[in-house]
């Protein structure tokens, strides 16, 4: 019996697979910087939304102050208190450029 012709084995050459590698790894490292990036603007967008809520509670108690200081029972008061009277009459002056304008 004469040995069988020994068969050559194709495979991919060294440099394919480094090639292959290097890409995969370069694929990873692009997930993983897309991953922290994400994370970060998690981060960000929960510490803008919490500044938002504070803001807006601040907003809510600055309309309660003001509506408290512009209610017309207090300003009575405030006004008796200095010694301010209400007017006997109003006057209403024109503006200084409309017709007949100026101080009557």
């Amino acid at each position: 019996m004469a040995p069988e012709p020994r068969r050559e084995r194709r495979s991919f050459p060294r440099s394919a697979w480094l090639a292959i590698a290097a890409g995969a790894f370069g694929a990873a490292l692009v997930l993983v910087q897309l991953r922290t990036e994400s994370i970060d603007l998690r981060y960000r967008l929960g510490r803008a939304q919490q500044s938002e809520q504070q803001l807006l509670e601040q907003q809510r108690r600055f309309t309660v102050e003001q509506r408290q200081l512009r209610h017309p029972v207090r300003l009575a008061e405030l006004g008796r208190a200095l010694g301010l009277a209400r007017p006997e009459a109003v006057r209403e002056l024109a503006a200084p450029g409309a017709p007949g304008g100026g101080v009557p």
